[in-house]
């Protein structure tokens, strides 16, 4: 399994623990159905961190993956709306993203 795979499961788990945080109590049943998601989340990343050539690439990969999953999940769970500096913003992380991995 190529490296980006556990990032990007890393990210998508990190994303569903977001969600779960803001919709939902804290309570100790909130935090029994997050524990899955949160050992996938660290497995993801370690195993993209592990499995990469170049740290930098892996880092940046993982965090321009975190941030569209968030932005989807504003978008698409908690009717946020989208702005022209929103997309703006996330147009150049993902263009650092790729220039820092370089």
């Amino acid at each position: 399994m190529p490296w980006y795979i556990g990032t990007a499961i890393g990210a998508a788990s990190l994303a569903f623990v977001n969600y779960w945080c803001k919709s939902h109590p804290i309570s100790f049943m909130s935090q029994a159905i997050i524990t899955i998601p949160l050992i996938l989340c660290n497995l993801g990343f370690w195993y993209g961190l592990q499995n990469s050539s170049i740290f930098l690439r892996t880092y940046f990969t993982g965090s321009a993956l975190s941030l569209l999953a968030g932005f989807g999940l504003s978008m698409f769970v908690f009717d946020k709306q989208i702005s022209l500096l929103s997309c703006i913003g996330i147009s150049l992380i993902v263009v650092g993203q790729q220039l820092l991995g370089r």
